[in-house]
């Protein structure tokens, strides 16, 4: 499962660093970017021009857009 989190200013401005640590810390992600379980891999991503939405994510190719910390745990939940 190929994890993306954008992480361009707006998207900054929107706690999406906080975001991206919630999926860190609840996927055991190492610093390679493998979680624990080697099936998830998270990368970071410049801009995914939806600033608009921000922050967003994309798991597998789909968009989800304005995130917030119950959100992106909620997803975990369900796609783990």
């Amino acid at each position: 499962m190929n994890w993306f989190s954008a992480r361009e200013n707006a998207a900054k401005m929107k706690n999406s660093m906080v975001l991206l640590e919630t999926v860190k810390k609840e996927l055991k992600i190492a610093k390679d970017g493998l979680s624990a379980d080697k099936k998830v891999h998270l990368t970071t991503q410049n801009c995914m021009k939806q600033c608009r939405t921000s922050p967003n994510m994309k798991i597998d190719g789909k968009l989800y857009t304005g995130l917030t910390e119950e959100k992106v745990l909620g997803l975990i939940r369900t796609l783990k």
